[in-house]
């Protein structure tokens, strides 16, 4: 997906960047994307960073290539990752540790997953993006 955006920041080898609701390129509606979540949490703006270009500096306005995560792997990690830890956990405490390690073993595989789950928001499934070129 393209957007326009504007240089608020640079760096060494990245930008940091803001796009506005009004700058989305290819839609006459502002809640197509569903990007800036706009109307949702009360955002104006989305500001990150992406990989930088030579030649740009803060101020310019650039035309970026936003790469959203896939929205069923989300998905499919946030809803069953959990359950099936869940179930996996209180499968080997009852085989351990009797019905005591059921609820244990459920506990524990449960922490489990939101812990993998915060891991991977904190790594793989954020926005990513790459500036095409100046406009």
């Amino acid at each position: 997906m393209l957007k326009k955006a504007t240089i608020i920041q640079m760096d060494a080898d990245s930008a940091k960047i803001r796009i506005l609701p009004i700058n989305c390129m290819g839609s006459n509606a502002c809640h197509e994307c569903g990007l800036c979540s706009n109307g949702k949490a009360g955002k104006e703006a989305v500001e990150l960073w992406v990989e930088g270009i030579v030649g740009i500096s803060a101020g310019d306005t650039v035309e970026v290539e936003i790469n959203e995560p896939r929205i069923s792997i989300i998905a499919l990690t946030i809803y069953m990752l959990p359950l099936i830890l869940m179930f996996c956990g209180g499968y080997i405490g009852n085989t351990f540790f009797s019905s005591t390690g059921l609820i244990g073993g459920g506990v524990a595989g449960f922490g489990l997953a939101i812990l993998i789950i915060y891991i991977l928001n904190r790594t793989y499934m954020r926005i990513r993006g790459r500036i095409i070129h100046k406009v």
